[in-house]
C-alpha cells in the first residue's frame, strides 16, 4: 500500500468518547488580533528578503500573551483568597487562525473575578506595547459554559501517541453564544456573556469593572430572543477627539445594581439553554428543577458512573498497526472506486 500522510497522526485507537460525567463551570478567555488579515497583507508589500515578515509578531504574541496573563495573576493572587493560584490553572483549549482561547475551571466565586480582571489588565498593558510597536490591536472576549447537561465535553483523542494527557473539545449551545459575542468585542470593549457578567455583579469587588449595555441583538443560530450584548471597559484605545464630543464608547454605562436586577430576571426567564451558572457547593445560582432529572438521563445514555474513568473502561477496543494499514487501505480503495463510478456517471450523462 502506497504511503499515507500524517498517517502517523491518525490514532484509530482513540475514537471520540466522553470524559468523567461530572458537574463543572467552566470560564472561556479569548483574545483575538484586530485587523491582522490588513496588517498581513500590508507588510508582505514589497519584501523580497523576507516573504512572511509578519511571522515573528504572531509567534511571539502566541507565547508573550500569556505571560503577560499569568504574570497579572501572580500580582493580583489577594483577590483570590483563600484559594491558591497555580499557572497550570490556566489551559490553553484552542488556536483558530489569529485568535487564543483559554479554558478555566470555575470551583470558588472568588475566581471569575480574579481571572476576569487579571485578563482585562492583561490586554490592557499587551495593547499599550504593541499599538506603539506595532500598529496593531488584541481584542477580549469571555463566557462560561456549565456541564454536562448544558454543553458537552468530548476527548477527540492524545496529544501524541507517546503522552497521556487528552485532547478535549467543548460544544453546546453557550459554547455557540461565546463565538457569537467576539465579532462585538474591540480593545476598548471586552464582550461579556450575560451569565457570566451576572457572575461578576454577585461578588463585592464587582466595582473595580465598568459594565456596559450597548443594546440586544439577535445571535444568528444560538438563542431565539434577542440577547444583550454587555461588556467591561478596558484601559486603552483612547478615543479620538470627535468620539470624546460624542460621549464615545461610554454613553452606555450601567449602575450595578441595576444591571444585576436585569440579568437576574434575563437568566430566570430566557428559557433554555440559558441559565443561572452555578458552582457546586457555590455561594451564587443554583440548579434548575429539571437539572438533577436531565443529569440522570444523560448519565444513563452515556452509559457512565461518575466515577469511571477512560483507562478503567475504553468504550473502543485496540487494533494492531498492521489493521490500521489494511483499514486505511480499504477506505482509500472505496474512495477511489466512487469516484470511478461518479466519473462514469458524469460521463454518461453528458452523452445524453
Amino acid at each position: 500500500m502506497p504511503p499515507v500522510l500524517g498517517r502517523s497522526n491518525l490514532d484509530l485507537n482513540n475514537s471520540p468518547h466522553n470524559p468523567p460525567f461530572k458537574e463543572q463551570l467552566k470560564l472561556f478567555l479569548s483574545v483575538d488580533v484586530e485587523g491582522s488579515t490588513a496588517f498581513k497583507h500590508e507588510q508582505t508589500k514589497g519584501q523580497s528578503d523576507n516573504p512572511q515578515p509578519w511571522f515573528e509578531f504572531f509567534k511571539a504574541f502566541f507565547k508573550d500573551f500569556l505571560i503577560q496573563f499569568v504574570g497579572n495573576c501572580e500580582n493580583n493572587k489577594k483577590l483570590l483568597s483563600p484559594c491558591k493560584f497555580d499557572s497550570n490553572q490556566i489551559k490553553r483549549w484552542k488556536n483558530i487562525g489569529d485568535e487564543q482561547i483559554f479554558i478555566i475551571d470555575l470551583t470558588h466565586e472568588n475566581q471569575a473575578i480574579f481571572f476576569i480582571k487579571s485578563f482585562l489588565e492583561a490586554v490592557s498593558e499587551y495593547n499599550s506595547e504593541i499599538s506603539k510597536t506595532i500598529g496593531l490591536c488584541i481584542k477580549p472576549t469571555a463566557w462560561v459554559a456549565g456541564f454536562p447537561v448544558i454543553n458537552a465535553e468530548i476527548q477527540i483523542g492524545s496529544s501524541s501517541a507517546n503522552d497521556n494527557r487528552k485532547l478535549l473539545d467543548y460544544i453546546g449551545p453557550s459554547i455557540d453564544i461565546g463565538f457569537r459575542l467576539t465579532k462585538y468585542s474591540t480593545p476598548k470593549k471586552f464582550m461579556l456573556s450575560a451569565d457570566l457578567a451576572w457572575v461578576l455583579l454577585n461578588h463585592s469587588e464587582c466595582e473595580k469593572l465598568e459594565f456596559f449595555f450597548d443594546a440586544l441583538e439577535e445571535l444568528k443560530g444560538v438563542f431565539n430572543k434577542k440577547y444583550p450584548l454587555i461588556w467591561v471597559k478596558t484601559n486603552f484605545n483612547p478615543l479620538k477627539t470627535v468620539e470624546k464630543l460624542q460621549g464615545g464608547v461610554e454613553k452606555n454605562k450601567c449602575h450595578y445594581g441595576d444591571l444585576k436586577s436585569y440579568l437576574e430576571n434575563f437568566l430566570e426567564n430566557a428559557g433554555r439553554p440559558i441559565i443561572k451558572p452555578f458552582i457546586v457547593g457555590g455561594v451564587f445560582g443554583q440548579k434548575p428543577v429539571w437539572y438533577d432529572e436531565d443529569f440522570g438521563k444523560l448519565k444513563k445514555l452515556r452509559k457512565l458512573d461518575s466515577s469511571t474513568s477512560l483507562e478503567q473502561n475504553p468504550p473502543y477496543p485496540s487494533i494492531s498497526s498492521a489493521d490500521a494499514d489494511k483499514r486505511l487501505g480499504d477506505i482509500m480503495a472505496t474512495a477511489k472506486k466512487n469516484r470511478s463510478v461518479k466519473q462514469r456517471s458524469l460521463k454518461k450523462a453528458k452523452k445524453h
